[in-house]
């Protein structure tokens, strides 16, 4: 189904990348996962910047040392903040799939970032603290995967 489904945003392009003054790590997800979640990615910034959300369709998890946020599908480009130097980490989920992980109406959150208030669910409210005891992205993208499959 999603292999013929290509998500893109222009911000982890090389290009992209290289403007907003951002380092890329990306990892897949593993085989239970395929097709739901596209991909687990840990962006780093040295200065506070813009991260804009280009309309492709998906849903993601934005995690900061801080707290962690759902996006839903957005019908309109819009700039996330990013106001510290730091690693932050996500989880892209294919169109629609939320709801096989969260009891939620997709549609409620449209164009929406909402907050683990919105989503009380085994674990979200934590999941920022859990991933951020580990330093390397790999085992942040353990932690996550490990989350999602419960």
């Amino acid at each position: 189904m999603n292999e013929l489904y290509r998500s893109f945003q222009p911000i982890l392009t090389e290009a992209g990348l290289k403007r907003f003054g951002l380092i890329l790590e990306y990892s897949p997800v593993c085989k239970v996962l395929r097709g739901i979640v596209h991909s687990y990615l840990q962006i780093s910034t040295t200065k506070p910047t813009p991260y804009p959300v280009i309309p492709d369709g998906t849903q993601a998890i934005y995690i900061a040392p801080h707290g962690s946020k759902i996006g839903g599908a957005q019908s309109r480009a819009r700039d996330i903040q990013i106001l510290q130097p730091g690693n932050y980490f996500g989880i892209r989920f294919y169109p629609g799939v939320l709801r096989y992980f969260f009891d939620i109406n997709l549609f409620e959150i449209t164009d929406q970032f909402v907050d683990e208030k919105f989503l009380p669910c085994c674990g979200f409210g934590e999941l920022h603290n859990n991933i951020y005891q580990y330093h390397s992205f790999h085992e942040r993208a353990r932690v996550c995967e490990q989350w999602l499959l419960q």
